[in-house]
């Protein structure tokens, strides 16, 4: 969930020449940026350029091919020859789970950051996390992001603040916007192994479900004051397979429910399945029968029925069909 307003590229920068972020020394764990690139060759040089231009200097930057058939390996292979601090790794297994598993096992700092190779990281991104980090002794870092097709105009995505909010609250706002952008994430990299990483069956929304596994394990969050990175957008985005994504998002919030459906008290599994419907009618309010469909397994699923009827007939009063 956010709200958003338009800036450029110089009013972002000049955030990380006014504002100081400065650790001392001590303070200055490892941090591994992780990123995924499969057939990247247009924007890889500037992702990676992103990362290794940070104003917080003690970073590892892992680039996984994952199996490209363009320049891609070899590009990241010229730049780790450049820059010290660059190496690459390869992974076969296709999608960017599954790259950034590879890219987690190969690295060696206490923080991961996740970038992916058509994005660009703020120059001030890692310094501004591990100081939020660090000061509120949070295990994961978000922040905001902007959105570009070029440089002259970003529209910049204000993410709701959850630090404060109950586990049951964090999992609503969640699943309501997917609240934590990837490419804003810092994430501990103990935290990420401990609930298993990215689920490598989902080839889309696969970091909505390991925001929800790590909420469902109580990490603890803390928001970022201003930006942290550029999604860019363009025509061969994995994201616009809309029918893989909607299938992936509903196999991730199956999983999502059936945890809560063990392991929360019944009051929140209502709660939440309220809330669940709702969002349905905002995620999928252009293909209604999938709405259908996922209010039919919730149905299914649910220890009461009163509050589902209610919304089937909101839902029947919206699109004017039968569930």
């Amino acid at each position: 969930m956010a709200n958003q307003h338009t800036t450029n590229i110089k009013n972002l920068k000049r955030i990380g020449e006014t504002y100081s972020f400065l650790l001392p020394q001590a303070q200055k764990p490892l941090v591994s940026i992780i990123i995924p690139a499969f057939n990247a060759e247009k924007y890889l040089v500037n992702s990676t350029l992103s990362a290794v231009n940070q104003t917080y200097k003690n970073v590892e930057i892992i680039i996984v091919d994952n199996d490209s058939a363009d320049k891609t390996a070899e590009i990241a292979q010229k730049l780790s020859s450049i820059y010290k601090n660059v190496r690459l790794c390869k992974e076969k297994k296709k999608g960017a789970g599954a790259a950034r598993n590879r890219g987690v096992k190969e690295a060696r700092g206490e923080f991961l950051m996740f970038l992916d190779a058509d994005d660009i990281l703020l120059p001030y991104a890692v310094e501004l996390q591990v100081a939020t980090a660090l000061k509120a002794g949070s295990e994961m870092v978000y922040g905001d992001f902007g959105i570009f097709k070029n440089h002259k105009h970003i529209e910049i995505r204000k993410m709701i603040d959850v630090s404060n909010k109950s586990l049951p609250e964090k999992l609503l706002i969640q699943f309501q916007g997917n609240a934590f952008p990837i490419g804003s994430i810092l994430l501990s990299k103990r935290k990420f192994e401990e609930v298993g990483g990215f689920d490598t069956d989902l080839s889309q929304a696969e970091d909505f479900d390991l925001w929800n596994r790590l909420i469902l394990s109580g990490v603890k969050i803390s928001k970022s004051p201003f930006p942290i990175y550029l999604y860019r957008l363009h025509s061969d985005q994995t994201t616009k397979n809309f029918e893989r994504l909607s299938k992936d998002a509903d196999k991730a919030l199956m999983k999502l429910w059936n945890s809560i459906n063990s392991e929360l008290p019944h009051l929140i599994k209502e709660d939440f399945l309220v809330n669940v419907i709702k969002g349905c009618l905002i995620r999928y309010e252009n293909i209604p029968e999938v709405t259908a469909e996922l209010i039919r397994r919730l149905e299914r699923l649910a220890g009461s029925k009163k509050q589902v009827k209610l919304f089937k007939k909101l839902y029947l009063r919206r699109y004017s069909r039968k569930v």
